[in-house]
Parts: structure tokens; C-alpha cells; sequence
């Protein structure tokens, strides 16, 4: 049996387009492959050159325009003044004292201390809390603790007449005063500290005269089954 001849492949040249063409057998599976149009350059250095734009020109028109001539608001420049001057300037103050004034009255077997408030209240009256500790390990039972206060007569605009009320009393009749709230107890545990306190008024105290208004005091109670009694007097208050 006679074997057919090789097919020959066929190269063609052409002085027009500069391209070789090289014709593969008709039935060469590999002959679509073959193109007659030249390849052209790829399309992706064209695409990273067109990924950056050009830098955008100002646009032509009244709204551009606008945009660049836009001026700062005077109510933000107004602040921005402000907060500039606020800097320059120290700002300080002084508020009054509001820490009450101590007084320790006696410091034996039971203390007794006098909390004077600065401030004054609404109707001018100097405000007092008695506060009452036990000072040992027997309880204290009874305890009664009395006030008395000075009066002030005015005779005339050259002369002032201090005069005592009777002693002990806890309201005057005329010039200074005294309202007493009730005292919260009369019993101390032992080593009880401010177990017992008491709201005292001093009425009709003119302002800067409180550091010379005197007190006199009166305590009795009991420490177990021996009774005490002490007394003093205060010679200021310690506030105006």
C-alpha cells in the first residue's frame, strides 16, 4: 500500500505589509491560530498612563468663582476673637469662708463643741450647733445643757448700757435673743461621739458684733451613777 505524499508547508512574503504568512496544512488543527492582521501593542500601559488625570482647571462660571472669593463668617470671626481675648486675661475670685467656726466649750468627761456658722441667716440670727460627745467608757444618761445671753439697752446715740439677763434664761425681753431647738437626746453610749446635738439661734446680733457677744453655758448630766454638773461662760463667738 502506497503512503500519501507529505503535505508541504507554504511561506509567503509580502513587501507591502512587512508580514510573513505561514500557511499550515488545511488540516492542521493549529491553523485558525494564524493571523494575517498584525498584532497591535497592548491596551494596559494606556490604561496606567490614564490612571492619574491631569490636575482639574478652574471650572469657568459665576459659582466657581464664588467658591474662591468665599470670606469667614463675622460671627465665626467673632468667636475666634474671643476665645484670642479670653486668653490675655486671668480670671480669679474670692468666696466667703462657709467652714463653721469650733468652739470647744469643755473637754472633761463629756465635750462640748459650738459649731458658729459665718454666714447669716435670713433674718440676721447666728446659727449654733451644740454637738456632745462622752469622753469615757461609762454611759452618760441626763445630760441638760442651759444658755444665756447678754441684752443690750441703747439710752441714747452716746451711751450703751449692757445689762444681764436673768441667768440662765433662753430668751431675753429685749436686744439679743435666743431661739432653742430641742436638744436630739439626753443619753451617750460609752466613747460616744456627737451622740447628742442642739440647734441654737442668736437673735438680734448686729452685723460685726458677734465677736462681742458673750455666752453662758450650763451642763448637767450623770456618768453612770454620780451626777455632774459644770458651767462657763464665752466671751466671744469668734464671728462678726
Amino acid at each position: 500500500m502506497n503512503s500519501a505524499p507529505p503535505r508541504q508547508q507554504v511561506t509567503i512574503s509580502s513587501a507591502a505589509t512587512g508580514v510573513v504568512q505561514q500557511h499550515a496544512p488545511a488540516n492542521d488543527p493549529f491553523a485558525g491560530l494564524s493571523s494575517l492582521t498584525p498584532r497591535q501593542s497592548s491596551p494596559f500601559p494606556q490604561y496606567q498612563q490614564s490612571a492619574h488625570p491631569p490636575p482639574p482647571t478652574a471650572a469657568k462660571g459665576p459659582i466657581p468663582q464664588l467658591a474662591q472669593t468665599t470670606r469667614a463668617s463675622p460671627m465665626s470671626s467673632a468667636r475666634n476673637s474671643a476665645l484670642v481675648g479670653e486668653d490675655e486675661w486671668t480670671f480669679s475670685s474670692s468666696l466667703p469662708d462657709q467652714t463653721p467656726h469650733e468652739i470647744t466649750l469643755v473637754d472633761s468627761a463629756v465635750n462640748i463643741l459650738f459649731l458658729v456658722s459665718k454666714a447669716r441667716e435670713a433674718d440676721g440670727a447666728i446659727k449654733i450647733k451644740a454637738s456632745i460627745s462622752n469622753n469615757t467608757t461609762t454611759p452618760v444618761a441626763d445630760f441638760t445643757l442651759q444658755i444665756a445671753v447678754m441684752k443690750v439697752f441703747t439710752a441714747s446715740p452716746q451711751s450703751i448700757t449692757l445689762k444681764r439677763t436673768n441667768e440662765f434664761n433662753t430668751e431675753t425681753k429685749q436686744g439679743y435673743s435666743l431661739r432653742l431647738e430641742p436638744q436630739t437626746g439626753r443619753n451617750l453610749g460609752p466613747n460616744q461621739r456627737a451622740g447628742i446635738t442642739q440647734v441654737i439661734h442668736v437673735v438680734g446680733v448686729e452685723q460685726g458684733r458677734g465677736t462681742a457677744l458673750k455666752i453662758r453655758w450650763k451642763a448637767s448630766y450623770a456618768v453612770g451613777d454620780a451626777p455632774k454638773q459644770e458651767q462657763g461662760e464665752l466671751a466671744s463667738l469668734g464671728v462678726a
